[in-house]
Formats: structure tokens, sequence, C-alpha cells
């Protein structure tokens, strides 16, 4: 099996990719949700209970009421996200202590973020209320896309993608290493 020439770069990418999971993911103010005082307000979605707050990430996913790793590994949503990072922690674990990623472990886990927000754009669009925030295609330039995605995207965000498409990079362009 091949594996890519720039390792080290490699891991560091699948650490960031896994670090994200720590940090803030979404920015949304709750005022936009219809909450004019975020203290002690919650939000309810298909069973599941939130305080509302202005950011919002993994680990806040996880301590919503009613949630379980049961029930995501069920969707093929919750599936892909888990092996996106199963693989990011795989990419980082062989990169750093043994000192080959193969190159197909840095591409697969280089395109399923890309594949699982494509997804989950498609999903959310038809599902978001009316008056909060939400990039419409087919409306405007690609920079205005960016530039409405950019108002919602908190650090987490950027650290997953980015990670994302480095390694993806990285597992294409790499020369292999034998």
């Amino acid at each position: 099996m091949k594996s890519i020439a720039t390792y080290p770069l490699a891991a560091l990418c699948g650490l960031v990719m896994v670090g994200s999971l720590f940090l803030t993911w979404i920015k949304i103010s709750p005022t936009l949700l219809g909450f004019p005082d975020p203290g002690g307000a919650s939000l309810s979605l298909e069973g599941l209970t939130a305080n509302i707050q202005t950011e919002f990430g993994p680990q806040d996913l996880i301590a919503m009421d009613g949630f379980s790793i049961e029930t995501m590994m069920q969707e093929p949503l919750g599936i892909a996200v888990a092996a996106s990072f199963l693989f990011a922690a795989a990419v980082a674990i062989l990169g750093f202590l043994g000192g080959m990623v193969p190159r197909f472990f840095a591409i697969i886990g280089g395109i399923l973020p890309f594949a699982i927000i494509g997804y989950a754009y498609y999903d959310l669009s038809s599902q978001i209320p009316e008056g909060i925030p939400f990039p419409v295609l087919g409306d405007g330039s690609v920079m205005d896309k960016v530039n409405q995605a950019r108002e919602i995207m908190a650090p987490g965000a950027y650290a997953y993608i980015g990670g994302a498409a480095l390694l993806l990079l990285l597992g294409i362009l790499s020369p292999s290493k034998r």
C-alpha cells in the first residue's frame, strides 16, 4: 500500500480535525431564533432539547437530552461523521507514531467532511425556519454564499474544513513513498 511522503503534515491535519470536536462550530444569535433572552431558553428539535446559546459544537450535541450514539449510528450522516473522525484519528496516530500514512486514509479522511457538508446542506435547507440566515444556492455569487456561511461558522468548523481540505490535497498530490 502506498503511503504519502508528507506524513507529519498529514498527521497534523488529522489532529486538527479531531481537535475540532472540542471547539464550537456554529454561532447563531438566540434573537434570530425568536428568543429575546438567551438565559434559560431552550430549543427542542425532533425530541432533543438544548439550551439556547450563541455558539454550538459537537460537545453540545452530545450533552442534549435524548442524544445517544446508538441512534446517531443508525443514520447515514451519523455513520459518515463518525467515519470522518476515525479516519482523521487514524491519520494522526499513524503519522505521529508509525511514520507512514496510507494515501487511501488521507483521501477518504479528507473527502468525507465535504460529502457530509453537502448532504447536511440539502437535508437542512428544507428544515430551516424562515428568518434564520441560511445560504441558498442559486441566488447570487459564490462569494456571497461564502460570506453568508462565514457569518454562522465558528472556529471548530474552520478547523474541520481546513484540516480536511489540506488532508485531501496531501493525499492526492503528495509523492508516494514506498
